[in-house]
């Protein structure tokens, strides 16, 4: 077994585990659903795999190992389709600047999903670089559903303190680069943002695009931004997306997260 296929492997077990050691109230007055609810659904998922109407692209985070994206599809495709080739990992560990990120991100898309349209699901920055995907393929329109974990639409916490690239410079509250998201033409046919509290990387506040709030959860005491593609309500929220039945969280979820 390849290096690569070890520290992959390790990472999904770390995936699962973290799922799994989630529990009680989600700490959102307006979910209703426990962590425990959320984990019998997805049980009942794994065990009934229902085919994907479009193929779902996993885009990574700011300079984040390949093995992260390539985990997460290895975890979100044993609750929807059953099929890891559903899903393509779409990694950018190099690039220093968005635009950069995105300009991969296109040519693997168009390498591999080709015209054809899909949905996507973005990792912290990965939410910003498919919006910027959308933004440049306003003609095509070819990015359905957007979620997002943690991703800072509005500006990211750590930016304000520390920006040693381009990438994280386009993470600033209220730079320019967000501005022009916002003002894009081109845009997902629909953004689901998800976030967690105690995210001292992002912050659930400047989780979801302006003017709307995210679908929060309480955090983990720990690493909470890094734990929020773990979280089994989002996770069952997006499956139950992707497989075409209704979502897990209705709009109620998606509030002004408290301060912190």
């Amino acid at each position: 077994m390849s290096l690569w296929s070890i520290t992959t492997s390790l990472t999904v077990r770390v995936c699962y585990r973290m799922i799994a050691e989630r529990s009680g109230p989600s700490g959102n007055p307006a979910i209703p659903f426990t962590f425990d609810d959320a984990k019998r659904e997805l049980e009942r998922m794994r065990a009934s795999p229902l085919p994907l109407a479009r193929p779902v692209v996993i885009l990574n985070g700011y300079h984040t190992w390949a093995g992260v994206a390539h985990a997460f599809a290895a975890a979100l495709a044993p609750i929807t389709s059953g099929r890891v080739s559903d899903f393509v990992p779409v990694s950018y560990g190099l690039a220093t600047s968005i635009e950069r990120a995105e300009s991969i991100a296109r040519s693997c898309i168009e390498r591999t999903i080709g015209n054809n349209p899909f949905d996507a699901v973005g990792i912290s920055m990965g939410g910003i670089v498919g919006r910027s995907f959308a933004a440049v393929d306003a003609p095509r329109r070819r990015m359905q559903t957007l979620f997002t974990f943690g991703s800072p639409h509005t500006g990211s916490s750590l930016s304000t303190i520390a920006a040693p690239d381009r990438a994280a410079k386009s993470m600033l509250p209220g730079c320019p680069f967000l501005a022009a998201l916002d003002s894009a033409a081109g845009r997902p046919a629909r953004i689901r943002p998800y976030a967690q509290l105690k995210d001292g990387i992002v912050g659930a506040r400047f989780s979801a695009p302006t003017g709307s709030h995210p679908l929060w959860t309480a955090g983990t005491d720990k690493l909470s931004h890094f734990t929020t593609p773990a979280n089994p309500i989002f996770l069952a929220d997006i499956a139950r997306i992707l497989r075409g039945e209704e979502p897990l969280l209705d709009d109620a979820a998606a509030c002004a997260p408290p301060i912190e």
